[in-house]
């Protein structure tokens, strides 16, 4: 950060005095404020506050406003309570218990005079805040000026921000934290960009984009909210540095997020901090969260640390006591106690700690959590945090004879079994009770109050494992052929692709009522995690959610079976599903998040793909000599394309397309780019593919439709679908008006339109579940139905003499595909069974070829 004189930062004085008025200061959706027009906001707020040092109620959300109300206020010297703004019972506790002279409304900076008591109020006190701990409390933390400054510019130093800095106030300004981001941010004459929203909202991220955002500030509830938006929202090409704290975050996720912070270009920095320092104790610095990622760091400017012992545990660990500049004057349970100085020169955080030789800090349980239940100790936040290691969300809070258990996890098996492994006790030590969110403080943290008035008013919910995939595990493990599931693989890692994606999204989609797209390649553990946020999904027994992907397999295959049968005559089914394909293939292959390397996953994901096309193929050649260009793939080169040869384009189509991407993809550099901008790469794949279709092929020709230099647009389309954020529009306009122009048959392009948008537009689609299951058969089944479906019509329709014998001929050739795919099951599990048994490694994971899909 450039060099300043930080004197009083937050001061109106020092901000008009330091500062080009022109540089940029606030950031809305709606404009932006300059330092000189913030300067005069302030100051016009200033002409409303009292003349006379007051004490006032300030509620306030993330608004100009709110920020404008806040610096009124401390360029006037007023102490200040800061509450969130809507929190109307909790503001009426606190203002009968201090008393105020005045409530200013924060966003509209309305002034209401309240009281008119004396307060005697200490020279020094500048802010009144309430504790991540004591919400619903009047209990507050007691700040002072320097507190503020000291705090505000050690984080400006050690993030190293400058004026050419623009912060996301992502977390409310009443919490110390955001309180921080604000300060900090003012402190280095940055930019504050203020977000409507929240981190699962798209236009957030688009506004993220949009404004420049080069420093995103989080908690780790709010990285379970973006891991469930996908983590490419974070692609961010102005992002510089992402701040961590608020909660312990699991070291396996620093280690994640900074390497995925490498490799797209900004840094984590892992904070750690109290209401009662200003917010900030510590900092890890960045290089660090690899080799150190249970770690919070190192003092922050000014602060040092030391560890008291306390009885009972290593001389290694003690309570961790700071001290610094920005240590609180202390707390206030009442207005008398706004008249104090500065009550204490440390701060006994109430954390155990330990402290490396280095100096860097680690956090391992806190004093005032443990507990003593039939003579063993338990400190009930590690008991938390080793089950969160394990994907399961829990709050421990003990009672005379248990400790009571609130979580989300609707497998009480799984949380009894943690507990107890962890804490030492028996199960009937524990009471365990379901919930469908844990309660959470605006700030992010579970709410210890509402925690206990839980165990205080509800009863427990006993569950019952009835089902063979009534956990994620049991999933994995009977849809892959897994003995072991390691919970940081994902489907993906496991060798999961569109060959059993059918099984296992159906078996998942009724423990998880919403899952989101990208599962595949989310990790055991994060599905976990995303099970336990949902909750117990609410299911209505005839009815099932169904990815609308999938219902668009089962309706294309029956459409082709029945136009090619001359029941209806409903084209370009095909040529949609050729484009879903497309989509499989970015799913699948594409997550730069995968265990197995690249060439590794796209030669088996192709070869998997094509065992029963190649088994088929040759049955045929065996007993025709019409195939022998179609078991080659040269179809598209022979001079009659045309008839039999004609019947097999789509999986000769595929087979090019898969090799293509497959190669191009090979090459590093280009994904690299694909990981930074997906969107914009695949578009112009698709793009520059359409132009070659249109300059090679006539509109009349069969080589448009059906050869591989023909329809390889449609597949990189399909790659585009898959990293569609908020442009669905966009992809929905260009894509139906290329269609429109690809195809000579408006019903050909309507019907491929239709079925594209749908998966466009829908995520899942609710049925009655004996259709679900129909639906999920057919899609299952689509490509042993496409391959066979040739054989079986023609001698059934001609060989019935009545007029439903199209009809007739269609469903017998649906229903012998669906046969065909369950046989070729069986027998794919029986080899994979019987390689599993002679594998020395009995924990080795194994794939089961459970279910060849749609991808016809």
């Amino acid at each position: 950060m450039e060099d300043a004189t930080w004197g009083r930062p937050l001061d109106l004085s020092d901000l008009a005095a330091d500062v080009d008025p022109n540089t940029p200061a606030i950031w809305t959706p709606e404009g932006t404020i300059t330092y000189g027009e913030l300067v005069a906001l302030v100051r016009q707020q200033q002409s409303r506050l009292p003349d006379r040092r007051s004490l006032i109620l300030l509620a306030v959300d993330n608004s100009l406003g709110s920020i404008v109300s806040y610096l009124a206020c401390i360029a006037s010297n007023l102490p200040t309570i800061l509450l969130p703004q809507g929190d109307d019972n909790f503001s009426s506790e606190v203002a009968l218990h201090y008393d105020p002279n005045f409530i200013v409304d924060g966003p509209s900076g309305r002034v209401t005079h309240r009281s008119a008591a004396e307060h005697k109020l200490h020279p020094e006190l500048q802010i009144l805040l309430s504790t991540s701990g004591s919400t619903g409390s009047p209990k507050l933390v007691r700040l002072s000026e320097k507190n503020l400054t000291a705090n505000a510019t050690s984080i400006a130093q050690t993030l190293n921000l400058s004026k050419e800095d623009r912060c996301v106030a992502s977390l409310p300004m009443s919490y110390s934290y955001g309180l921080s981001v604000i300060n900090s941010t003012i402190a280095a004459r940055g930019c504050i960009l203020l977000i409507p929203g929240t981190a699962t909202q798209p236009n957030f991220w688009n506004h993220a984009r949009a404004s420049n955002a080069t420093t995103l500030s989080t908690t780790p509830y709010m990285w379970d909210l973006i891991e469930s938006q996908g983590l490419n929202v974070l692609q961010i090409p102005t992002l510089s540095r992402i701040t961590v704290a608020g909660g312990a975050l699991l070291p396996s996720k620093v280690t994640k997020y900074a390497h995925l912070g490498r490799v797209t270009g900004w840094d984590l920095y892992v904070m750690y901090g109290q209401t009662e320092a200003t917010a900030r104790i510590s900092i890890l610095p960045p290089d660090l969260a690899f080799d150190c990622p249970d770690a919070v760091g190192f003092p922050i400017e000014g602060g040092s640390v030391r560890l008291e012992h306390i009885a009972g545990h290593p001389l290694t660990t003690g309570e961790l006591i700071y001290r610094g500049p920005n240590v609180m004057m202390g707390y206030a349970t009442s207005a008398q106690d706004l008249s104090r100085g500065h009550d204490l020169t440390e701060l006994a955080t109430g954390d155990l700690a330990t402290i490396d030789k280095s100096g860097c800090v680690r956090i391992v349980g806190r004093t005032s959590h443990i507990t003593k239940v039939r003579g063993h100790r338990v400190d009930l936040r590690h008991l938390e945090y080793t089950a969160k290691q394990s994907g399961l969300e829990v709050a421990c809070i003990a009672s005379a004879k248990h400790i009571n258990v609130v979580t989300t996890s609707i497998t009480p098996e799984a949380v009894l079994s943690t507990v107890c492994t962890n804490s030492g006790l028996p199960p009937d030590a524990f009471q365990l009770f379901l919930v469908e969110a844990l309660p959470r403080s605006p700030n992010g943290k579970v709410s210890m109050k509402q925690i206990q008035e839980i165990v205080e008013t509800e009863s427990c919910l006993v569950l019952t494992v009835d089902h063979p995939d009534s956990t994620i595990d049991a999933v994995f493990q009977r849809h892959l052929l897994l003995s072991h599931v390691d919970p940081d693989r994902s489907f993906a890692d496991y060798r999961g692709d569109s060959l059993n994606y059918i099984s296992v999204s159906n078996a998942l989609q009724r423990l998880i009522p919403h899952l989101p797209g990208h599962w595949p390649s989310m990790t055991v553990r994060d599905l976990k995690a995303l099970q336990d946020r949902q909750g117990p999904a609410r299911r209505v027994r005839w009815v099932e959610m169904l990815e609308t992907s999938i219902l668009v397999r089962a309706v294309a295959i029956v459409l082709i079976v029945l136009n090619h049968t001359d029941f209806v005559k409903i084209p370009g089914s095909a040529h949609a599903l050729l484009l879903l394909a497309g989509y499989a293939f970015a799913r699948f292959v594409l997550p730069a998040n995968l265990s197995e390397p690249y060439v590794r996953r796209t030669t088996r994901y192709i070869v998997s793909l094509y065992t029963p096309v190649l088994m088929w193929l040759i049955c045929l050649v065996v007993i025709s000599d019409q195939y022998g260009p179609s078991l080659f793939f040269v179809n598209s080169l022979s001079d009659e394309f045309n008839g039999p040869h004609l019947r097999y384009w789509f999986v000769e189509v595929l087979l090019y397309a898969l090799v293509a991407f497959g190669l191009l993809f090979t090459w590093q550099q280009f994904r690299d780019l694909l990981r930074f901008k997906p969107l914009q790469v695949t578009g112009l794949l698709a793009v520059a593919c359409f132009a070659l279709s249109l300059l090679v092929t006539s509109p009349d020709s069969l080589h448009r439709a059906y050869s591989p230099v023909g329809t390889l647009w449609l597949f990189a389309a399909g790659l585009t679908l898959y990293y569609l954020d908020s442009k669905k529009i966009a992809y929905s306009i260009l894509l139906s008006g290329a269609l429109l122009i690809y195809f000579d048959e408006l019903l050909r392009a309507l019907v491929c339109t239709a079925l594209v948008l749908l998966v466009v537009w829908v995520d899942h689609i609710r049925l009655p579940t004996f259709l679900a299951r129909i639906f999920s058969i057919l899609a299952s089944a689509s490509l042993i139905i496409y391959l066979t479906h040739w054989q079986i019509y023609p001698p059934i329709k001609h060989g019935i003499d009545f007029a439903d014998g199209a009809l007739v001929s269609a469903l017998v050739s649906l229903l012998i595909g669906c046969v065909a795919w369950f046989l070729f099951n069986q027998m794919s599990l029986r080899l994979s069974r019987a390689l599993t048994s002679k594998q020395k490694s009995p924990g080795t994971p194994h794939m089961q070829k459970e279910a060849v899909s749609a991808d016809v």
